[in-house]
């Protein structure tokens, strides 16, 4: 980082505490994604238009002909023969362990369960995307770069918490500028570091 936090951690804790916040930097700059950390809106509602089309396939699957999956299920079978090989016992053992599959691992059965948990897991990364999104202006205006103001705030924190002084962003002049300025190149973030900073420093004060 910058010698003005190095000359602040000059002990064993104090350069602990710089490499976790190093490495938590890194990995939010390593792991950026194009739309879930620009536009979490817009994942939000793709995620959201596809949990709410699964009631509707479970109901199809549970509503198919009784014959038609009656002959699905018996690809599960055809391909444990299949597998077994020509020998008749081989052949017969594959039938018996077919035949010994719990009806809830039938492929149909299995589909609406797995599809259920699924309607029910996707509820909490919309949630976080919902959360995520609160900080994007309604209407069609430009949108902030929130994966910016996260890299901001997560450089915010780490001056505030290794140097125990205040923070503020006189444009390019301070180390908190200067961090954030070097973290923007670092991982390709094209976007206005003052904005960002302002930002984060709001969030600092609210959290202090």
């Amino acid at each position: 980082m910058h010698g003005e936090i190095d000359q602040s951690c000059p002990d064993s804790e104090g350069e602990k505490r710089l490499a976790n916040w190093a490495l938590s930097i890194s990995v939010a700059g390593i792991n950026q994604h194009p739309i879930r950390d620009q536009r979490p809106d817009l994942l939000e509602q793709e995620l959201e238009a596809v949990r709410a089309r699964l009631p509707d396939i479970i109901r199809q699957i549970e509503g198919l002909d009784g014959w038609a999956l009656a002959v699905a299920r018996r690809t599960m079978i055809n391909r444990e023969i299949e597998a077994a090989g020509t020998g008749p016992q081989a052949i017969m053992a594959a039938m018996d362990r077919a035949a010994a599959v719990p009806m809830d691992e039938w492929p149909d059965k299995a589909a609406v369960r797995n599809l259920r948990e699924l309607e029910e897991g996707l509820k909490r990364p919309i949630e976080t995307l919902i959360r995520d999104g609160r900080g994007l202006s309604d209407g069609r205006g430009t949108k902030p770069n929130l994966f910016a103001r996260k890299v901001a705030l997560l450089a915010a924190r780490a001056l505030a918490d290794l140097t125990g002084q205040p923070l503020s962003h006189g444009r390019d002049g301070t180390t908190f500028a200067k961090l954030t300025a070097d973290l923007f190149r670092s991982f390709g973030i094209k976007a206005d570091t003052r904005r960002a900073c302002e930002w984060a420093l709001s969030e600092l004060r609210k959290s202090g």
